[in-house]
Order: structure tokens, then C-alpha cells, then sequence
């Protein structure tokens, strides 16, 4: 059977003591690769509006997984259970699915204004009917579906998030300094580049400061960003040292 791609939207609205939508996004994808339902390809983790407007319990932020899967009816149950396993009987989750190739520009818009807007639940819901997309509220409170419709809509816009699972590897941290070539092989980027979009050769070094690996999806590519440490000889010629960007 073909295997399609999807993307699953997934919001907590966790509460103080949850440990947050990106470990749940992370061991959800582990359970789905170890029972055989999918195959994780990336996760995304979403920064939306942060206002005194909006409850949320620390950064609002949302996740996207992206999976090959050709069994979403099962995949679906098995989604459903996990979270719900996995989360406080306080936290109000919501999941939300759609194939990739078929998110619409208006669930795009909607994602991008996530980020600067406070959007009305109802509006919402009407808009994932309208959509096609599949939603899945797993407890009483509906307004989780915001943020999970809004990590679908910003995944495939292709230049929003931070990468926390990596061409089907979840990232580990690095620390210590590593040819470029090594970075590629322990972190499965697809992309190293200066801020200012340079590509690094791969017999450049990148210093690691500390443990936290940060790729950003940027025109649909995982790209991880460095800062050049010392300058070539040669102004035309990039440098061969650089450190991890963690902005």
C-alpha cells in the first residue's frame, strides 16, 4: 500500500507540571516508528503570539510531525490513546491531521497570523471543516485546535520553526568542535549556512558552546545557522571556523 505524507498538528495546553508539547511531540514519534505505523521524517516546533491575552503556561508554542504513513485510521487511534496516556488529566490536547500536499493557502495564512494574532475558536473549527482537515479533540476544551492547525499551517509554509527531529533522526545535542562533514552525519541537516546564507565547506569547524542543536526550516529546507569565529586571509574566501548560532 502507498504511503502518503502527512502532517500532525499537535497543541497540549499543558499545564505547569506537563512537560511540554515538544517532548510529547518527540516521544509520540517514537511510538509511532516503534509500533510500526509510520515513519517520522521531521518535527517542528512553532513559536505562536505571546500575549496576556492568551492562556498558555510558558512559551505558547505548538509541533508539527511529519510521517509517511499508509495507515492514518490506525495511526489515528493509536495518536489518541498515547496523548492521552501520556498527558495530565488537567491538559486539554487537541491533534489535528492533513496531508501535506493538500494544506491550502488560507490554513498557511492562518499559521502566519498565529504569530501576530489572537484568532476565535469558532472562526477556527470552521475553517478545519472548510479545510477537510481532521481533528481530534481529546478533552473537553477546544481550544488547542488554534495552535494545532496553526504548526500545520506554519510546517508548510516552509520557513517557520525550529527542527527537533531531523530527516527521520531526532536531534542530539553536540558539544565541542566538530568538522562540518561530522555535523552533516551526526545531526542530518540539510543545510549548514552563515546567517547570512553563506554554505560552509565541509573541512570547516563549528564550535559547539553548549549541547543545544537548533536547525530552522527555512525555504523547506533544515538548515542549520552559524557565526563565522575569525575571518579568512582572503576577504573573498569564507572562514574556516565558525560557532553554533543559537538565535
Amino acid at each position: 500500500m502507498a504511503e502518503n505524507r502527512f502532517f500532525i498538528g499537535i497543541d497540549d495546553t499543558d499545564t505547569p507540571t506537563s512537560k511540554g508539547t515538544g517532548f510529547l511531540s518527540r516521544e509520540l514519534a517514537k511510538q509511532i516508528e516503534s509500533n510500526n505505523l509510520g515513519k517520522v521524517v521531521n518535527i517542528t516546533r512553532h513559536q505562536l503570539l505571546i500575549s496576556e491575552k492568551i492562556k498558555y503556561t510558558n512559551r505558547n508554542n505548538s509541533a508539527c510531525i511529519e510521517v509517511l504513513t499508509s495507515q492514518l485510521d490506525s495511526l489515528i487511534l493509536f495518536c489518541r490513546e498515547m496523548v492521552l496516556l501520556a498527558t495530565n488529566p488537567e491538559s486539554q490536547p487537541v491533534i489535528v491531521y492533513a496531508e501535506s500536499k493538500l494544506v491550502s493557502k488560507d490554513i498557511i495564512g492562518f499559521g502566519c497570523k498565529a504569530k501576530t494574532t489572537i484568532h476565535n475558536i469558532n472562526e477556527t473549527i470552521k475553517l478545519a471543516k472548510e479545510s477537510g482537515l481532521i481533528v481530534d479533540f481529546l478533552r473537553s476544551n477546544k481550544h488547542g485546535i488554534i495552535g494545532a492547525i496553526a504548526a500545520i499551517g506554519l510546517r508548510a509554509s516552509g520557513n517557520d520553526g525550529r527542527a527537533i527531529w531531523v530527516n527521520g533522526h531526532e536531534i542530539n545535542g553536540l558539544a565541542g568542535t566538530y568538522m562540518v562533514g561530522e555535523v552533516y552525519c551526526r545531526t542530518h541537516v540539510d543545510a549548514i549556512r552563515t546567517i547570512d546564507g553563506y554554505k560552509i565547506p565541509t573541512n570547516a569547524s563549528i564550535d559547539f558552546e553548549n549541547k543545544r542543536i537548533q536547525p530552522v526550516l527555512k525555504d523547506n529546507t533544515i538548515t542549520f545557522l552559524v557565526e563565522e569565529i575569525n575571518s579568512g586571509q582572503n576577504e573573498s574566501i569564507i572562514c574556516t571556523s565558525f560557532k553554533a548560532s543559537l538565535n
